[in-house]
């Protein structure tokens, strides 16, 4: 990693698709949330990213479409505070 987040980036792409949902588990081990978030193909993953990274518009957006009651709540209770 060393840093060099738009080299890594680079690498994504060669990456297959179905291996995105181990790299984002390891980017996220390794404090590296928001690219976590931009890779992970898994929707809860990426509400639980947007939850803990405050993006308050993604994790309602994961909320909606799911029609998840527990995640609106998680939602409006970021919203509130």
């Amino acid at each position: 990693m060393n840093d060099d987040e738009h080299g890594a980036e680079i690498y994504f792409k060669d990456i297959p698709d179905t291996h995105y949902m181990k790299l984002a588990k390891f980017l996220e081990g390794n404090d590296r949330k928001d690219m976590a978030f931009d890779i992970t193909p898994d929707q809860d993953h990426k509400f639980d990213l947007a939850i803990h990274l405050n993006k308050t518009d993604a994790a309602f957006e994961i909320a909606e479409a799911q029609q998840s009651v527990e995640k609106w709540k998680k939602v409006g209770d970021i919203a509130l505070l």
